[in-house]
């Protein structure tokens, strides 16, 4: 479910704020579907939210991506052995806080590693201004090239659907 504020969330915000935002919007929302968020601290090594259901079993990670602006959601840099976290639990929440809609892609992480190694392949076979190879780059996630990734929008029901398999 969309949330709509009166004013977009402008990108003069400091980054952690941004972020920070995106995380307890995800938690609020994962609350209103009857799940429970713990919200882990800030840079915590691949996930940012565990969820677990009313009884404390564990339903599934969340790694949360937010962006003030129109731009793509950055997923990290690309660099010798450069790796996107994934498994059957686990979820990427691309937020979108530029508009005055506040919305949400509930993306699978297998998902999100196939655009994402796509995209670092393609980077790097791309040369530098100087004739050499790229070494690093940033990867990130953007609905202009990926529209496949509309189908994930307000998905919730893909974590939530997992309670039922713990049972």
């Amino acid at each position: 479910m969309e949330q709509t504020s009166k004013k977009p969330i402008r990108s003069g915000l400091p980054k952690y704020q941004v972020e920070m935002a995106g995380v307890y919007w995800v938690a609020s929302q994962l609350c209103r579907h009857g799940l429970v968020p713990s919200i882990l601290p800030r840079n915590a090594p691949r996930i940012d939210v565990p969820v677990t259901d009313i009884e404390g079993r564990l339903h599934a990670t969340l790694q949360v991506k937010t962006r003030s602006d129109k731009q793509g959601w950055m997923v990290g840099w690309f660099k010798p052995g450069f790796d996107i976290h994934a498994g059957p639990r686990h979820f990427y929440v691309f937020v979108d806080l530029s508009t005055e809609t506040i919305s949400a892609l509930v993306v699978p992480s297998r998902i999100v590693k196939t655009v994402c190694m796509s995209e670092a392949n393609s980077w790097s076979r791309k040369l530098t201004r100087r004739g050499t190879q790229r070494k690093t780059f940033p990867v990130s996630v953007n609905l202009n090239k990926h529209t496949d990734l509309e189908q994930y929008r307000e998905r919730w029901d893909l974590v939530g659907r997992l309670k039922s398999r713990l049972r």
